[in-house]
């Protein structure tokens, strides 16, 4: 991203491009970005860069946690309308329904937004009592079973920077400690799904995996969850050997090929499968 890209940009439209490009820059930033190295990746002053993120503070865009910034609620409202249509939740809608069927859980097509994990798509189980949440919600990574599906997934750098991030406890269950929270990804990239127990909040457990794109890299993950009375250890991995075959059912719709958590990458401590 250079800074002669956005000056070859049309007559007038400099700091519209300028502030784009910051947007995408701050949304590729897992931990968040600080300011200097948001001026020094587009190659502009600080105090431009500043002036461009109060303006994207202001609107919802982009928010700041300490000294560092993160997509706004803004950006997922527009997100989320944008994919109202998308081609991702038409090819997944079917295989949803089937697993909201054969589980009595809530099934959800969830993609990555900064740290945040986005439902772009849910149908609900036959149970009386379930996991209700709104299409275009975003949950933290961290303490959801398609984000740890998704960050499993990931680089192994690209993990590490997410693990030396700071993770917020939102119930006593949250893991914080990275020697823990690094462990349980491992275990993720071995199984071929995550779990969540009681993580994200009390009484909710889910268990998800993740679908890739041509290249191998994570593009979305598939989760099923429901009340922890019904969805205790034995039963989420019984689920979790479920989802795998959706996700690569997913994967051929795509046209895409590997469509589940690798078992074959070992860059997060995980055991080869033999």
């Amino acid at each position: 991203m250079s800074a002669a890209r956005v000056q070859s940009a049309p007559p007038g439209t400099q700091a519209v491009v300028r502030a784009v490009r910051l947007l995408k820059a701050v949304a590729a930033s897992v931990p968040g970005a600080g300011l200097g190295d948001l001026a020094e990746e587009l190659s502009l002053s600080k105090p431009t860069v500043h002036r461009i993120l109060a303006a994207l503070e202001s609107e919802g865009l982009v928010t700041r946690e300490g000294s560092r910034f993160r997509l706004g609620a803004g950006v997922v409202t527009l997100g989320a309308q944008a994919l109202a249509g998308s081609n991702l939740r038409a090819l997944a809608r079917t295989l949803l329904e089937r697993l909201a069927a054969s589980s009595g859980e809530t099934a959800t097509l969830e993609i990555p937004s900064g740290s945040f994990m986005l439902i772009l798509d849910e149908v609900r189980g036959g149970q009386l009592v379930g996991a209700h949440a709104e299409i275009g919600t975003r949950w933290p990574m961290h303490a959801t079973s398609t984000g740890k599906a998704y960050l499993a997934a990931l680089p192994s750098a690209d993990r590490a920077a997410f693990i030396r991030g700071k993770r917020r406890a939102l119930t006593p269950a949250t893991l914080v400690d990275d020697a823990e929270f690094r462990e349980t990804l491992a275990q993720a990239a071995n199984d071929g799904f995550a779990l969540t127990q009681e993580e994200l909040e009390a009484g909710y457990s889910a268990v998800a995996v993740v679908f890739k794109g041509p290249g191998g890299d994570p593009v979305g993950a598939l989760s099923l969850g429901g009340p922890s009375e019904r969805l205790d250890a034995e039963r989420l991995r019984h689920l979790g050997a479920e989802l795998r075959a959706a996700g690569e059912e997913m994967g051929r719709r795509l046209g895409w090929g590997v469509t589940s958590v690798d078992h074959r990458d070992t860059s997060a401590g995980a055991r080869p499968n033999c």
